[in-house]
């Protein structure tokens, strides 16, 4: 009896799934994102993965987004998957949980990324169902947000413990660290949760002190808010005064946190442009006023980010690309929903519809 109502459950749900058009169906103006010159460098970033599976991966959003991310990296190999916090709902990971979910939110989502050359190999392997023929290792640079903390052990857990299961995985083990990439390249990864709760900025001062690359990204879970409460208005300033005291601005920030992808061009020098990518596993409005939002899309997505040399000039281009809702919506091709550019200098520039 039991087994005929799951049978009948799965039925009637892929009916839905067949028969509904989804929010990703809906028609959008296509996005014009210009330039056709040379891709020197490239990376891929999304947060709030961490989502328990569902009992059916044929319906669950995180896979969906999973496999999109997997499939632009097989299309356009890039040097780095950047993990924007909230790697492990809802309450971090803990000692028993540690392989479940490792299983679960990094090997069997994000395989194409590993060399599975890490202890308990012949635990993790039989998640991942890519071969290895097929898979094109590089860095996955991982924050941790507010839910990473959830668990008394979480957070020393994704810093200290699962490097040694996946070598790929890269965190700052304390405040921001500095990861050097292709292209000449800094990516400054930020413990956000740290400093809204009043940690210190000297681990970002020192981080981008060390930063040597042409271009500066910062990642962070949380990202900037327009008259948020105090602590967000602190960490606005904690951000502005380590680029002014290190004379190293930052060209573009990612950020997760709110479920959704939009666009904040914030009008500060230091940090002309956000790109929030937090609808890695679900999607809904911000609960927050994002700072210079110009953009925003209730949609499950990524951000791919592009050095590109065009002409003689460099520039840096993010698309934000929505996804499905579900790996079984196979009508429901990733997209490119918007795209921004921004030079050197930090002056940015909108795509074209």
């Amino acid at each position: 009896m039991k087994t005929s109502r799951v049978i009948c459950v799965a039925s009637i749900s892929m009916i839905f799934a067949l028969t509904v058009p989804s929010r990703s169906a809906i028609a959008r103006a296509p996005v014009v994102c210009g330039s056709k010159g040379e891709v020197v460098a490239s990376l891929l970033a999304v947060g709030d993965v961490g989502q328990p599976r569902r009992f059916l991966d044929l319906f669950d959003p995180g896979l969906a987004v999973a496999e999109a991310i997997a499939s632009e990296h097989a299309r356009s190999p890039a040097e780095a998957l950047l993990l924007l916090g909230d790697n492990f709902y809802p309450d971090g990971l803990s000692r028993e949980t540690l392989r479940d979910r490792l299983r679960m939110n990094v090997i069997g989502p994000f395989c194409s990324f590993l060399s599975l050359g890490g202890l308990h190999r012949s635990d993790l392997e039989s998640a991942c169902t890519v071969a290895e023929t097929d898979r094109h290792p590089r860095p996955i640079i991982v924050v941790l947000g507010n839910h990473d903390y959830g668990g008394s052990q979480s957070a020393e857990l994704e810093k200290f413990e699962v490097p040694r299961w996946i070598p790929e995985w890269q965190m700052p083990t304390s405040g921001a660290e500095v990861y050097e990439l292709p292209g000449s390249i800094s990516v400054i990864a930020l413990d956000s949760v740290a400093l809204h709760r009043g940690g210190d900025v000297s681990p970002l001062v020192e981080a981008l002190r060390r930063s040597h690359g042409d271009w500066r990204i910062l990642i962070a879970h949380h990202p900037l808010v327009a008259d948020g409460y105090p602590w967000e208005k602190r960490y606005v300033s904690q951000i502005q005064s380590a680029v002014a005291e290190t004379g190293k601005p930052i060209q573009m920030m990612l950020a997760g946190h709110e479920h959704l992808l939009a666009v904040g061009l914030t009008g500060l020098k230091e940090v002309p442009l956000q790109l929030i990518a937090g609808s890695g596993a679900s999607a809904r409005p911000a609960k927050s006023d994002l700072m210079g939002e110009v953009f925003s899309l209730v949609e499950l997505g990524f951000v791919r980010i592009d050095l590109i040399r065009d002409h003689g000039e460099m520039l840096l281009r993010a698309k934000l690309i929505k996804t499905a809702d579900s790996p079984i919506e196979w009508w429901n091709e990733p997209s490119v929903v918007e795209c921004y550019w921004v030079d050197h200098g930090g002056i940015v520039r909108e795509s074209r519809r």
